[in-house]
Parts: C-alpha cells; structure tokens; sequence
C-alpha cells in the first residue's frame, strides 16, 4: 500500500467525519498528513481542510499556529494565500490583535490582488463598524470596492458605505 493511497484514505475518512459535523475528529484524522511528501496541491488541499476543521470545532489556536507555520512553506505554492487567509481566520477568536494585524499586513502586501483580499478588507471594515471608527469602515469598503471591482462583496460594500454616508449604521 502506498503512501499516496494511504494518505488518499485518510483525507477521505477525513472529508466523511466532516460531512457528520464530527470537525474535531475530522481534523485529528488529517493532521498526520500535514507534513508528509505529497505533491504541493494535495499538500495545500490537506492542509487547508486541516484548518478549516479546526476552525469548525472551534479549535482556533491550534489553527492559528498550525497556519503561522505553515504560511511560510513555499511548497504550498498556489494556495499560500488560502493558507494565510485561514491563519487570519483562526487568530480572529483569539483577540491577538498585534498577530492579527501582522498576518493581515503580510497578505496585503504578499499578496494585494488576491480576491481574498476583498474578504478581508470587508471583515476588517465590520469591525471597524463595531467598534465605532467609520471613517476607517469607509475606507475599507472603498478599497473593497474600487480594488476588488469582481469580489461578490462588493454590491453589499457599496451598500454599507451609502449607509454610513448618510450618517447611521447599516
């Protein structure tokens, strides 16, 4: 038995326990793969269900410094992004904001076309909102808008930057 259908195995037990909303498990099962010799898109793939496991089970620092240290593995190629994305994601819980502003800072400039840029501009504008900095909020929703024109975001950006505009909260 090989170690490619070993591994094929494992992700798809994997993939089951997720679909029974058994995440925990689910990312247990997988993790032994993270760093085994697989070609970078299975690699990225495993590595990105691991997180998002994680994050569902609600095991948010564990996918925050799972993500750390893989947000720096070249191999990932392709889905670096989606990898730092999720880090981001799983610092959030954790209310690190020093770490959440780095990572955010690095997939700015690592990557400042990237559609998931649009995502993360818009969670930050929410915030802003929650927290009462809207002229922060109005600034976000316009870089979503003007620097993310495809993003499927963008008609609700362009919607909540009308309504703090007009001077009330959307």
């Amino acid at each position: 038995e090989s170690a490619e259908h070993r591994a094929a195995v494992r992700t798809r037990m994997a993939h089951i326990l997720a679909e029974a909303d058994r995440y925990s498990e689910a990312a247990d099962a997988i993790e032994p793969l993270i760093d085994t010799e697989t070609g970078p898109d299975a690699r990225a793939n495993i590595a990105t269900d691991y997180l998002r496991y994680l994050m569902l089970a609600g095991r948010f620092r564990e996918a925050a410094l799972t993500g750390e240290r893989l947000a720096f593995d070249e191999s990932l190629g392709r889905h670096g992004p989606s990898v730092l994305y999720a880090t981001w994601l799983a610092q959030r819980p954790l209310g690190d904001r020093e770490r959440i502003m780095a990572t955010e800072a690095r997939f700015l400039a690592e990557y400042p076309d990237h559609a998931l840029g649009a995502d993360l501009r818009y969670t930050a504008a929410l915030d802003a909102i929650a927290a009462g900095n809207i002229e922060l909020a109005r600034r976000l929703l316009e870089e979503v808008q003007f620097k993310y024109p495809d993003s499927s975001l963008n008609k609700r950006a362009r919607e909540i930057r009308a309504s703090l505009g007009a001077g009330h909260a959307p």
